[in-house]
């Protein structure tokens, strides 16, 4: 009987055994299905799957653990197997040696994509499809057919897909590939998960506005585009005046320099009659920069409320 911590096997016959004395009593003689596989785990980051025999406990009874010897027809002895217990109707995998015969090479690419973009109440609301493919390439140089389990590591929250999956665990996806004498296959495990971008749109920039244009429907994309031509607007407006602000700092810094020197000769020399004709240029610079300046402010200040009007609206 198999309870939840412990199981227990109960003989048919009572056994007599003298004091002092042991023996061997063999409580479970039974045939269990045996499969031979090659098992491929890529975390492990070797080349070569690993040769292993998977049990599968069709009996009513546990099958504990213990050590199992393996041996192949025509070969011998080809290892030994740590076999972990075997709860009735459940199946384990047990490795016994490393299989040479086989390589499996594995190439991951990932992909990402905006799926869908809306905006809801000035919130633009995107979601993006992450994917990532990999492709198993296994050769064979032995001479009879081998039977490959991938295990290909499992990601959480991830959806999976592969002509060759055959099982999951909670840790990996488990694929069957059957490979001819001297063949080569390639097997390609598909991985994708959706998630969700929320962005006030008060805050999104010219450059993420242009990438979720293109996978906006045509409403959304035409209020994107509009919302694209504003933002634009307001930073071209911003970029002049910063540029203005340069000028007229470089204008302030030159008239101080024209001003020192004009102290240091006096206004009455030669160099200074000079330096006077050359502070005024500057003077009749700056004021024109503050001017300017002045205007892009009243632009700036224009397109900015043009722009929170459109943003109202979405």
């Amino acid at each position: 009987t198999q309870g939840a911590t412990a199981a227990t096997w109960r003989l048919p016959q009572p056994v007599d055994l003298a004091a002092g004395r042991t023996l061997s009593v063999p409580y479970i003689d039974a045939r269990v299905p045996a499969e031979r596989l090659s098992v491929f785990q890529p975390e492990r980051g070797e080349d070569h799957p690993v040769a292993a025999v998977r049990l599968e406990n069709d009996t009513e009874n546990f099958l504990p653990t213990g050590l199992v010897t393996v041996y192949e027809e025509g070969v011998g002895h080809v290892g030994d197997i740590n076999l972990p217990g075997i709860p009735a109707g459940d199946a384990r995998l047990a490795s016994f040696a490393a299989d040479r015969q086989v390589r499996i090479s594995s190439e991951s690419r990932p992909e990402e994509s905006l799926a869908r973009v809306t905006i809801v109440d000035g919130t633009l609301r995107a979601t993006r499809l992450s994917r990532v493919t990999t492709r198993y390439a296994l050769d064979s140089e032995a001479r009879a057919p081998r039977r490959v389990m991938i295990e290909h590591p499992a990601r959480a929250g991830w959806r999976f897909s592969s002509d060759a999956l055959v099982e999951s665990t909670p840790t990996h996806r488990r694929l069957r590939v059957e490979l001819d004498p001297g063949g080569s296959v390639v097997v390609e495990a598909r991985e994708e998960v959706t998630r969700s971008q929320n962005v006030a749109l008060v805050d999104a920039d010219t450059e993420l506005l242009a990438q979720w244009t293109d996978a906006a429907d045509d409403d959304t994309a035409e209020a994107l585009a509009a919302l694209l031509e504003h933002r634009r607007g307001v930073a071209e407006v911003e970029d002049a005046l910063r540029g203005l602000e340069r000028d007229l700092q470089r204008a302030a810094d030159s008239q101080a320099r024209i001003r020192d020197n004009l102290a240091a000769v006096g206004i009455d020399s030669e160099p200074g009659q000079r330096y006077v004709a050359e502070l005024e240029a500057q003077d009749a610079r700056i004021a024109s920069l503050a001017q300017r300046r002045e205007q892009a402010e009243e632009r700036l200040a224009m397109r900015r409320a043009e722009l929170a009007a459109l943003l109202r609206e979405l």
